[in-house]
């Protein structure tokens, strides 16, 4: 484990995480990434690498950059020290392409399902946002085991099945990696 500043932490990577890996990915390798903002650092000096097909969990509380990290690692958000490769791709020189390869499933404030559409009108928009005929995504939907009623309201849905309906909204383009913020808002004893 190496910290990310004081505040969040690079917690776990291993490969083989969940089901079996059908289509090509990408590994992730990050060494020395660090972020600042406007009040300074964000994160600092962040090292890890997630092989393909494997999962990489960041925790820390709200504001610890976490979602900085995650956002830095795909592409979204320069850094200003630090080297990250995704895939064959080197960032930030290859920002655009990363952003090809790695899709963001949740990663509050910037990337999250709004709260008063329907599943429906997600799934028309995934449609055409990512180019992907509807049943691409029915088959990400059917990957997941979700079966939700297209006129159900995202705010109607417990955490969990939203949480699965942004997975399943973003893999239906297939990509080489996710990320996916807070995977358990919502889920756990602390939320209630």
């Amino acid at each position: 484990m190496r910290r990310a500043g004081a505040r969040c932490a690079v917690i776990h990577s291993r490969s083989g995480y969940g089901a079996p890996v059908q289509r090509a990915g990408v590994d992730v390798v990050a060494e020395g990434v660090s972020v600042r903002g406007p009040m300074g650092p964000v994160f600092e000096n962040v090292s890890t690498a997630v092989p393909v097909g494997g999962a990489l969990l960041v925790r820390g509380p709200a504001g610890s950059g976490r979602t900085s990290l995650l956002l830095a690692l795909s592409g979204r958000m320069r850094f200003v020290s630090g080297a990250v490769r995704v895939g064959p791709h080197l960032l930030p020189a290859e920002s655009a392409a990363v952003r090809g390869l790695v899709a963001i499933a949740r990663a509050n404030p910037a990337c999250f399902l709004e709260e008063r559409l329907r599943v429906a009108d997600l799934v028309a928009e995934r449609c055409w946002i990512d180019r992907v005929p509807e049943s691409a995504v029915r088959a990400s939907l059917e990957r997941l085991e979700l079966d939700l009623p297209g006129k159900a309201l995202v705010d109607e849905l417990d955490p969990a099945a939203a949480t699965l309906l942004s997975l399943a909204l973003a893999t239906a383009r297939e990509p080489g990696a996710v990320v996916v913020d807070e995977p358990d808002a919502g889920c756990g004893p602390a939320d209630d």
